[in-house]
Formats: structure tokens, sequence, C-alpha cells
């Protein structure tokens, strides 16, 4: 299953470099019964865990990187379904999320798993550029070692990316947690954060008992237009 999706993530890659018109793509977050929206942010919390979710458009993504972009093509349009995640902790103990965990339905009948950094090396996995010039005078070769577009883009999806483990009280941790691209026939598309583990004090200043997991799900409307 792995390498299906890396298959397909190089495939989309050469695809969306090709001529022919674009898909413009945009999720639009659905209210729930305890979620908030502020520009185009859904917000929802529960048992001290606060979670914003941002879909990450086409002028979104060029704002991390305008060149060597991880997620997007050389024409700067997204070739995953890429959102910024924000978790804070209220609570008086710690609390753990893993981003590899999350899911997303399409609405199709199909679920996704996360993509991880290990992802992102099959889909970029050169490191360095090495030139060989050969000098007459000194008769020998001379090499030249560059780092590749693909060892930049990693750089900068391992930056980016949101990274999992504990959240203590009162911080705020954020990053990006990318899909494969959806199908354009895809309508309500559903995130869902599963296994978010809270923790309880269990005597003195450490909280290590787990108490309970809780799940967070938000849903976004895909809205598709295309340009020339």
């Amino acid at each position: 299953m792995k390498k299906l999706i890396i298959i397909y993530l190089i495939l989309i890659l050469f695809i969306g470099c090709s001529s022919g018109p674009k898909i413009i793509r945009e999720m639009v977050p659905i209210a729930g019964m305890s979620s908030k929206i502020d520009s185009n942010r859904i917000t929802e919390e529960k048992e001290g865990v606060r979670i914003t979710v941002e879909y990450l458009n086409r002028d979104k993504l060029q704002k991390i990187a305008k060149e060597n972009n991880p997620y997007t093509d050389s024409s700067g349009f997204p070739i995953l379904t890429t959102f910024k995640i924000t978790i804070e902790n209220t609570r008086d103990s710690k609390i753990k999320f893993e981003p590899e965990n999350a899911i997303l339905l399409d609405g199709l009948g199909n679920q996704f798993n996360a993509l991880t950094y290990e992802a992102f090396k099959e889909l970029y996995p050169t490191s360095v550029y090495q030139r060989y010039e050969y000098s007459f005078i000194f008769n020998r070769y001379y090499i030249d070692t560059y780092w590749t577009d693909d060892y930049k883009k990693r750089s900068k999806a391992v930056k980016s990316l949101f990274k999992g483990g504990y959240i203590y009280s009162g911080v705020k941790v954020e990053g990006i947690v990318p899909f494969q691209q959806l199908s354009e026939y895809s309508r309500e598309v559903t995130l869902i954060l599963p296994d978010i583990i809270l923790y309880e004090k269990a005597g003195g200043d450490e909280d290590l008992k787990e108490m309970k997991r809780i799940e967070f799900s938000f849903k976004f409307r895909q809205e598709i237009r295309r340009k020339d």
C-alpha cells in the first residue's frame, strides 16, 4: 500500500508539471454543533484540548516556500491535500498526538492516511549532485558537489510537518499534515484526528497515567474550478 501511494505521488508530480487546464481547489469548512469558523479556519474544543484546522490552498502553500516547495509542482499548484493543524493544550496535564494517525475521508468511500516524512524521502530521494570537470593543466578531474532540489524540498518538509508526541500543559503546537491529492469529484470531506491521549496527574509533578483517548472530526466541502 505504501509503495502504491508513493507511485501515485510521483505520477501526480509529473502530471502536475504538464500543460493543460489546472484544477483550483478549496476546502470550505462546515460548521458543526460544537465548532467555530473564523477566516476559513475551523476550531473545536473538548476536555481542555483546542484544535484549529485550516486547508492550505495554492496561495497559502506558496507562502511556505516559493522555490523548492515540497507540497506543489513547478507551477505552484498543490500536488497534495494539505492542512495546517494547531493544537493547544489548556489542561493541567500533558496530552499526546501522533499526526500519522490522522485519517481523511473523501466522501466517495475511500480513506487516506496522513503522509509522513518517509513519504517525502521516497518522493524526493536525491540529496547531492556531483559535476565532474577535467583540468588539462593539472591532468586531473575536479568534482563539485551541490545540494539537489530534492534535498531542499525534504528540508522544507521536515521543518513544516506537524511534529508528533507529547504536548505539555499551556503549550500550543502547529504544523502541516498532508494527504495524497483527493479526487476532484470529492465533495464532503472529513478530517479525523483520532487517539488523542489525555493524561492525568499520577502523583507528584508527573502526569504519566493515561486517562482516556478522544477524537476530533472536521468536515469540509471541496469546491473545484479550472484555470487554463
